[in-house]
């Protein structure tokens, strides 16, 4: 079974423990059939194949050079905010950890269009690489706006926003992203 549905199924059976005040033990021995894990891995499964569908047809996006180093600081801010999430307590840790490996799948893009110098100021990212930004940045604002995530500055934000994350949204319009307001 996949990781991604082996999170989903632990989720679902500790959220179903709390609503129903028991143990997960307990849900698993008295609720959940085999056949419900088996319907929940296989819709997790078409999900993924459906998101990663979108993500390789994405198309490509041209960007200036300086936009691209941006974005590159950018990701690596939201990096250390996954990694310490990730290992705070009462987080969303699957959440955090899906963030950073996003966050490796776009680094690793970036880096490759900056290495294609060919002298021009403009860089050209894959649309998987697009995606992978928008999707890394536009989590960390998020999980930051809803004090998920603790910010780098030490202050919730849940009604308004710092630096830190003005400055993100400011990089995520760099790979034509956004966030609600």
């Amino acid at each position: 079974m996949p990781d991604d549905a082996l999170q989903v199924i632990v989720g679902v059976i500790s959220q179903t423990a709390s609503n129903l005040g028991v143990t997960e033990r307990t849900v698993v021995d008295r609720y959940m059939t085999e056949q419900h894990l088996d319907a929940i891995a296989t819709a997790t499964a078409r999900a993924n194949a459906t998101t990663l569908d979108g993500i390789h047809g994405a198309d490509m996006l041209t960007i200036p050079r300086f936009s691209a180093a941006r974005v590159v600081a950018a990701i690596g801010m939201c990096l250390k905010l996954a990694v310490a999430a990730a290992s705070a307590a009462n987080t969303d840790e699957a959440g955090a950890l899906g963030v950073a490996t996003d966050a490796a799948d776009a680094v690793t893009g970036l880096g490759a269009a900056l290495a294609a110098d060919d002298g021009s100021e403009s860089v050209t990212l894959s649309g998987p690489t697009a995606v992978y930004a928008r999707r890394v940045i536009t989590a960390t604002v998020n999980y930051l706006r809803s004090a998920n995530w603790e910010c780098a500055c030490g202050s919730p934000h849940t009604t308004a926003r710092c630096s830190l994350q003005l400055s993100l949204i400011k990089d995520l319009a760099r790979v034509n992203g956004w966030v609600e307001p």
